[in-house]
């Protein structure tokens, strides 16, 4: 049930902000350049996720 009118389009907003797109990019590809010769390859996937959660908080603090 949807009790709120729109949110799923908030909460996927940082898709089309560039600013946070640029900041999440950029500090996935330094988690994942800094990591990947400690973890391996998994640092990789941590890094895509730890980029997205920047973009989305980064894309929210631009809205206020």
């Amino acid at each position: 049930m949807l009790r709120d009118s729109g949110s799923a389009r908030r909460e996927w907003a940082f898709v089309t902000d560039r600013g946070a797109l640029a900041g999440g990019s950029l500090t996935a590809l330094v988690v994942a350049t800094l990591g990947r010769p400690y973890g391996g390859w998994g640092v990789v996937v941590w890094a895509v996720l730890v980029g997205l959660l920047v973009a989305q908080v980064l894309s929210r603090r631009s809205e206020r």
